[in-house]
């Protein structure tokens, strides 16, 4: 893929400064991209639209209007084509979790490690009686002591083969991690919100969000982990032959980033804006900002639409996801509350993602308010993903404060890369 300069720069800036913006909570302010406003709940149903309008393009299938469609670029520095990104998550570093007492964890482990070569020594099994929700603190803890006491020092990050549970949970001190996270980070309460803080609060900046680093445990001491999920195992090990069957391609298609009438989800449209002004189309990757912030067809989601590589909008309910086409690869989310919460709490999951033939989502299992901090940054993801790094690497990347946030999908899938 290409780049402009000046989206060069824009990654460079971020992982200096963790951003432009400053989103503002009732727990205090933070960093949190480029876009600003106020921290509020997101479990509710909002009205009113954004203040970007567009100014031209033509009318979507979904209602709304293209604002930006990427494909030249208007910087006069030029195209800059870089080396394929190195990496050092492969199958051989890779740590695969199994629950010996959750048949579909057994057989999502089986067949991941059979469709990606892990060594046999990668696979860890982690005994316990599956929870519909949260595992405790104390559970979890034991669990992690054994897996770091067996885990060595090459293992660079995780992959999970249940889906079931997807938290830990401390109810003593009231705090939630999703498991991905507390696998990742270790349990700690700085990666939490607090009840006695009020609703909307900040958490722990992570080290590896827009790092270069290549090598996370090795330089950082933390192992991202993604959680090979699905509604069912059928569904999981669609999900890990869409992301195998992604590697190396080299896709040509579309970023869909979506905004919607939904005002307090939509928080994200100044990274939105700022990745169109910046991306120059490349190698047949187009980033399309879709404006549906008047649309009053479903929601203003996005419907229809083809060759789909990345899907992010702002809704708690996400309509006509199976009608996209999505190339072998993709990756989408919604900020909203509960995305992350595969037990259900009335929002579109990321198992619904996944269902829908994505190979890759992201939410929150505990209330973010729309801090966009807690969720994927597109002047991140993009760039990182498409530039050759895997799936793992490009999401966690991506995401600034990930204590409360559930990262699921196939973590080697490399579509620009392998």
């Amino acid at each position: 893929m290409r780049l402009t300069f000046a989206a060069l720069l824009v990654a460079s800036t971020l992982a200096a400064c963790g951003g432009s913006g400053e989103t503002t909570g009732s727990g205090g302010s933070s960093s949190a991209g480029s876009s600003s406003s106020t921290g509020s709940g997101t479990s509710g149903t909002t009205s009113g639209s954004t203040t970007n309008q567009s100014t031209g393009g033509a009318t979507g299938s979904t209602g709304g209007a293209s604002v930006s469609t990427s494909g030249t670029s208007s910087s006069t520095s030029g195209s800059t084509t870089g080396a394929l990104a190195p990496t050092n998550v492969t199958p051989q570093t890779l740590g695969l979790l199994v629950n010996p007492e959750d048949p579909q964890s057994v057989a999502v482990a089986d067949a991941y490690r059979a469709a990606r070569g892990i060594p046999a020594e990668n696979v860890f099994d982690l005994g316990f009686t599956p929870t519909r929700n949260g595992l405790d603190v104390d559970t979890f803890a034991a669990l992690k002591q054994a897996l770091d006491a067996d885990a060595g020092s090459k293992l660079q990050a995780y992959a999970i083969s249940w889906t079931f549970p997807f938290a830990v949970t401390d109810y003593d001190a009231g705090c939630t991690m999703s498991i991905t996270s507390a696998f990742a980070l270790g349990f700690d309460e700085k990666w939490c919100t607090h009840p006695t803080g009020g609703t909307c609060q900040s958490t722990a900046d992570d080290p590896y969000y827009a790092s270069h680093s290549i090598a996370p445990y090795t330089d950082l001491g933390i192992r991202p982990t993604m959680m090979l999920a699905g509604a069912d195992a059928g569904a999981a090990l669609a999900m890990i032959a869409r992301g195998v069957a992604s590697d190396a391609t080299y896709p040509k298609g579309d970023a869909y980033l979506v905004i919607t009438p939904d005002a307090t989800r939509s928080v994200r449209e100044g990274e939105f804006m700022q990745l169109a002004r910046v991306w120059d189309g490349g190698d047949g990757v187009f980033v399309e900002v879709v404006d549906n912030s008047k649309s009053t067809v479903d929601n203003g989601s996005l419907e229809d639409a083809g060759s789909a590589l990345f899907y992010l909008t702002g809704l708690a309910n996400v309509s006509g996801l199976s009608s996209n086409r999505y190339l072998d690869g993709a990756v989408g989310d919604s900020l909203t509350s509960f995305g992350g919460v595969l037990s259900g709490a009335g929002q579109t999951t990321v198992l619904d993602w996944l269902y829908a033939g994505l190979t890759g989502s992201y939410g929150t299992v505990h209330e973010p308010c729309n801090y966009t901090s807690k969720f994927s940054d597109p002047t991140i993801l993009v760039p990182v993903y498409t530039a050759g790094a895997t799936m793992i690497e490009a999401y966690w990347k991506s995401v600034q404060w990930p204590g409360e946030g559930l990262f699921v999908g196939d973590p080697l899938a490399r579509p620009w890369g392998g």
